[in-house]
């Protein structure tokens, strides 16, 4: 199974890695240093996001069990991007070629209790399969999968209250 931090490049340093193998850069602690991912195609995983969620450091969220120090992260409450936008749920991830098992991690200290869904959907738009969990500090994996390698697009989507939530770990198969 290969395994993908969803916060692994952000678009400066995906666009410095087109031109170099090693990229280091820090993750920003602020939304309003940061530029969402609103159609952003990650070559290291053929996967493409759709959303105005943006990588963060993972600090910022007071989450435990973050593998890495960044997130794909969404703050619909207090958080603005660089650009204006406001980072915020759902957030839809497209895959090049269909996947069997899709899992991502999901966290908020700030809307615990709140329900947050991964939702699968295959080439005609129809739902595969879709799981959901209640927010806790905690972060938990949301899996989503079929018999056949048919999943192209999983969204992660939250109640309306839910504003706050960060999201690690992004694996397929």
């Amino acid at each position: 199974m290969k395994q993908v931090r969803a916060g692994k490049l952000s678009i400066p340093a995906a666009r410095a890695a087109l031109s170099s193998s090693s990229v280091d850069f820090e993750t920003p602690e602020l939304f309003s240093d940061t530029l969402p991912l609103q159609v952003f195609q990650s070559f290291q995983t053929g996967a493409i996001f759709v959303g105005s969620g943006a990588v963060i450091d993972a600090a910022s969220f007071e989450v435990t069990g973050a593998t890495g120090e960044n997130v794909l992260g969404f703050n619909g409450r207090f958080g603005e991007n660089a650009d204006g936008s406001i980072p915020q749920l759902p957030e839809l991830i497209a895959f090049v070629a269909p996947k069997r098992t899709v899992s991502v991690d999901v966290g908020s200290k700030h809307d615990e209790g709140r329900s947050v869904v991964l939702i699968a959907l295959n080439l005609f738009l129809s739902v595969v399969d879709s799981d959901s969990v209640q927010i806790t500090p905690q972060m938990q994996t949301l899996t989503v999968s079929s018999t056949t390698p048919e999943i192209l697009i999983v969204g992660i989507f939250g109640e309306a209250e839910l504003k706050i939530l960060a999201v690690d770990n992004l694996t397929y198969n």
